[in-house]
């Protein structure tokens, strides 16, 4: 957990790590754009994080100390500094990323932001995916013509509801034409808000990552049941 990068959503600024966890909660689904996760601590939870100074090992625990030298020379240290977790340790919009395994073998389970927390009998973390962010990107207004139009056409191409958000569409979906009816947008709704009311239809807008490299961000993908439409059943 640590905070955004406003230059990459997909890194972690001065993360802490957590490993005394008590439960994980994870609900994702293609039916949902955005997925939740929710995190339990026990109260009284260590939490590990690092901080980067000017090295001296005078006086220190040197098991917690790695040094490196940059190029200029100068040797910056790495000292892991260790704090009970309470209420005050985490707040809302920063970023959490889960990672879930066994034998030191962990893969990334969950990547998105922290949306709420509870510490009345144990700390508990509410998270949404990275989808949260469409919820904060209010969409342009625009009107399509009669006869409707396409999914690539409302998020990359003519209308590009997905403009600075840093999101793309998948590559599964950008091969097929997605019809979809009419589109007129004339409140001020959020790209999130638009991608969800699709749903209703069984037009179904959910993240999948286009590549296998963890640290990539996330695609929107767009798709129907198999049982929605006589007319296209290749979805």
């Amino acid at each position: 957990i640590g905070d955004p990068d406003a230059g990459n959503p997909m890194s972690i600024l001065n993360p802490i790590t957590l490993t005394e966890v008590q439960e994980v909660e994870i609900v994702e689904t293609y039916k949902k754009l955005i997925g939740t996760a929710t995190i339990r601590f026990p109260k009284g939870t260590i939490f590990r994080s690092t901080i980067i100074g000017t090295a001296t090992l005078e006086g220190k625990d040197a098991s917690r100390i790695t040094t490196e030298v940059m190029q200029d020379g100068v040797v910056i240290e790495k000292r892991s500094s260790y704090s009970a977790m309470d209420a005050t340790t985490f707040k809302t919009g920063q970023r959490v990323r889960i990672r879930l395994g066994y034998n030191g073998m962990l893969r990334t389970m969950f990547d998105g932001y922290i949306t709420g927390y509870n510490s009345e009998s144990m700390l508990e973390i509410r998270c949404e995916n990275m989808a949260y962010k469409l919820k904060l990107k209010t969409a342009p207004h625009f009107e399509t013509p009669a006869k409707g139009t396409t999914v690539n056409e409302v998020l990359e191409g003519k209308y590009n509801i997905l403009k600075d958000t840093r999101f793309k569409i998948h590559s599964d979906t950008k091969k097929c034409e997605i019809h979809i009816g009419k589109v007129k947008v004339t409140d001020n709704f959020t790209v999130a808000d638009i991608l969800s009311e699709w749903s209703k239809y069984k037009v179904y807008c959910f993240l999948k990552y286009d590549a296998e490299d963890e640290g990539a961000m996330p695609a929107i993908a767009v798709g129907r049941p198999y049982s929605s439409s006589k007319a296209q059943p290749v979805f």
